[in-house]
């Protein structure tokens, strides 16, 4: 609005557009380790947090697929999770959902191996050292056998599902061994080896 000395007035408008071209922030949990309620189970029930999410205006939806309270096949899953605001800009992370069905722990602690039955996939969690890998995978009755040896290392296991009890170990390199397992109850495993674990059992 302008006035001169007179009093005469003139007026004239304009608008301000504001556009939100800001994608809004989103940061999802860690990846996660499931074991099965039993050896050979198909999935184990996984439930995660939500991721944290941020935006310069405000967040209208953070949408993770698989959700939360899935069950997980065995093997590696990818959970994808996308934050979009009310201005329809969208941002996704992602992290892996690993699930296992065998956990040998030995009866002193601190040595534990999880493997997939199926695929042979393990970890190996042993001095503080993870080690994973794929193996092959044999039964015969109630009696399953793991196997690996590449370059630098040996894995040997096997268990009894009848019995629920088991033996493993690891050589790394070859011919010296880092840890040796002996479990005579797998009913009792905390199988936890310092990584986030999701367990069924």
């Amino acid at each position: 609005m302008a006035a001169d000395s007179s009093g005469n007035t003139s007026g004239c408008s304009f608008t301000i557009t504001v556009n939100d071209a800001q994608a809004p922030s989103i940061s999802c949990p860690s990846n996660i380790i499931a074991l099965t309620a039993a050896t050979g189970s198909n999935c184990v029930t996984v439930n995660y947090p939500a991721p944290t999410v941020g935006d310069n205006c405000a967040v209208v939806s953070a949408v993770c697929s698989p959700p939360s309270g899935s069950c997980f096949p065995i093997g590696i899953t990818t959970v994808t999770c996308t934050a979009t605001d009310a201005s329809n800009n969208k941002t996704s992370c992602s992290f892996t959902v690993t699930t296992f069905d065998v956990c040998l722990e030995d009866d002193s602690g601190g040595s534990l191996l999880l493997f997939n039955s199926v695929t042979g996939d393990y970890l190996f969690c042993c001095g503080g050292v993870s080690y994973a890998g794929r193996g092959s995978v044999s039964r015969r009755g109630c009696t399953i056998t793991l196997t690996h040896a590449p370059a630098g290392r040996r894995v040997n296991a096997s268990l009894d599902t009848c019995q629920k009890r088991g033996t493993a170990t690891i050589q790394s390199p070859p011919g010296v061994t880092r840890c040796s397992i002996t479990d005579r109850d797998m009913s009792n495993n905390s199988c936890n080896c310092g990584q986030a674990i999701s367990a069924g059992r």
